[in-house]
C-alpha cells in the first residue's frame, strides 16, 4: 500500500478528509481549473462525436 492510500484511509478512518481536501483545494486552486478545463474539453469532443453519429 502506497503513503498516500494509507494517508487517505486514516484521513477518512479519522473523519479528517473532507477537511484536508477543503484545505487542498483552497491552497491548489488550479487543480479546479485544470479539472474544468479538461471537463470542457471532452464535453466537446463528445457533442462532437454525437454529432457525427446522428448525421
Amino acid at each position: 500500500m502506497s503513503l498516500i492510500t494509507a494517508v487517505k484511509q486514516l484521513s477518512i478512518a479519522s473523519g479528517l478528509f473532507r477537511p484536508a481536501s477543503d484545505l487542498s483545494r483552497r491552497l491548489r486552486p488550479e487543480g479546479k481549473h485544470n479539472f474544468l478545463n479538461n471537463v470542457h474539453f471532452y464535453q466537446r469532443c463528445v457533442a462532437r462525436g454525437m454529432r457525427r453519429l446522428v448525421s
